[in-house]
This record gives C-alpha cells, sequence and structure tokens, in this order.
C-alpha cells in the first residue's frame, strides 16, 4: 500500500467498528514507514487542537486535502540528509566533550589524591623503607615498582619511601624533612601528558616546574627522564619554591 492510500484509510478510520483487510495493510505500512508514522502522530495532535479551536466549524476540506498529501520525494531525501547531519555533528560533539571531560577529570583526580595520600602519611607514617641513603632507597625500588626510580638531589633530609597506587599502578612515594615539615615527593610513571594547570609556571634548572594550589597545600609538579614529580607539603608558596630552586631536580 502506498503512503498516501495508507494515510487517507488511517485518517478516516484509524479505530474502526471492524480491522478490514484494507485497514490491516495500512497499519502494516505504517510499521514500516517512519514518515507515515510521524505523519499521523502529528496530524493526531493537530487535530485535537483545530477540533478545540475550530470545534463549530470543522475542517475545511481543501486543508485536509492538502494535510494528506505525501510529501514530494526531494524534500524527504533533503529532509533525512540534514537529519543525518545534525546527527553526525552531535554524536562527534558528545565525543570530543567526552573525551575533555574524562581527561581532565583523571588529572583532578590524581591531584586530590596526591593530596589526600600525603595528608593519609603524615607523621611518616607507612614507611615501609627507612633510609636517608639515595642509593639504598633506589634498590629497594627495583624489586617494588616496574620503572627505574630517579631521585632528584634535594637539599631536604631523606627519611625514607614506600609505594602508593594510582588507578590502580604502582607508583613511588619518597619522604623527606625540611625545616620541621613533612615534604612528600610522589614519583609516577604514568600520567596524561599536558593535562596539568598550574597557577604559576617557573624555569628552574632547565626544566619547567608548575606550582598548584590545592586544598589548601602548594604542589610543585615536573617532569624528568619520563618521570612525572609531585613535591607537596606545608610549606608555604615561597618555602616550597625555595626547597625546588636551591635543589637539583
Amino acid at each position: 500500500m502506498l503512503c498516501l492510500e495508507t494515510r487517507k484509510t488511517l485518517y478516516t478510520s484509524e479505530y474502526p467498528a471492524s480491522a478490514t483487510p484494507k485497514w490491516l495493510e495500512a497499519m502494516r505500512h505504517v510499521e514500516d514507514c517512519p514518515e507515515c508514522k510521524s505523519f499521523l502522530e502529528g496530524e493526531k495532535s493537530f487535530g485535537t487542537l483545530l477540533q478545540k479551536a475550530v470545534r463549530k466549524h470543522g475542517v475545511p476540506k481543501e486543508l485536509k486535502e492538502r494535510l494528506l498529501k505525501p510529501p514530494k520525494t526531494h524534500e524527504i531525501t533533503r529532509r533525512k540528509s540534514i537529519q543525518r547531519i545534525a546527527i553526525g555533528v552531535s554524536a562527534l560533539f558528545l565525543v570530543i566533550l567526552s573525551f575533555f571531560f574524562i581527561y581532565h577529570k583523571s588529572s583532578s583526580d590524581i591531584i586530590s589524591q596526591i593530596v589526600d595520600d600525603h595528608l593519609q602519611f603524615k607523621g611518616f607514617s607507612g614507611i615501609q623503607v627507612q633510609s636517608s641513603a639515595p642509593e639504598v632507597i633506589k634498590t629497594w625500588y627495583k624489586g617494588e615498582v616496574n620503572f627505574p626510580v630517579h631521585l632528584p638531589g634535594l637539599t631536604a633530609q631523606l627519611r625514607g619511601a614506600r609505594c602508593c597506587f594510582f588507578n590502580h599502578v604502582k607508583e613511588a612515594l619518597v619522604y623527606y624533612e625540611y625545616k620541621g615539615s613533612q615534604v612528600s615527593l610522589f614519583i609516577l610513571h604514568k600520567l596524561p601528558e599536558g593535562n596539568i594547570k598550574a597557577q604559576k609556571t617557573y624555569q628552574i634548572n632547565g626544566k619547567q616546574v608548575k606550582i598548584l594550589d590545592v586544598q589548601g597545600h602548594t604542589v610543585v609538579y615536573w617532569q624528568n627522564k619520563g618521570l612525572y614529580y609531585f613535591l607537596i607539603s606545608e610549606l608555604s608558596h615561597d618555602e616550597i619554591l625555595q626547597l625546588t630552586r636551591t635543589s637539583h631536580i
């Protein structure tokens, strides 16, 4: 059954007293024809509004015949093309938005976890190896993590180290003491690049060093030899910056 015949059949007898073969054929056509289905649903809604507005006069014959005419083929094709373009653009936008959200969220989560882990292990608690010798710490990490741990030459007292986990990946956490305060150095070998937004950026020892203020703590971030370093403490902004400047990172 053609679209025009289907619309005429169902428009005049959507709920007939008996289901005629013609009516059944029209109903089957609607199930397979999105255009007719959309047309009849719109016609039904339009008819309800129209009846309320012109209850006394009814629907003009000319208007009814015009509404029953199926759209021209080129109009359907054009409408479908516009719909495909709109769907494609929307899908692309959602992919980009999702990627940005996930990428940004992963960085925010890591920074927040660094602060949380620093607070959790305050007072040098949870130390797994206690030593002030860098070589002892590096040797211990060889059997704990699957990457070579390079310790920077911080002008602070080395106290010990432990392992920590970020996104189920085992990383390094080294403890120092500076001016009576605990300094936690997180060394990560996996991190989304170019995703750390800082309040200030400095050039120290030829490296780009970023300063972040997170939850009342100052975090210093830099990269070296493929590793990502995060230095955090209760020290003031100027004190932790001085520690970084006087160290060989």
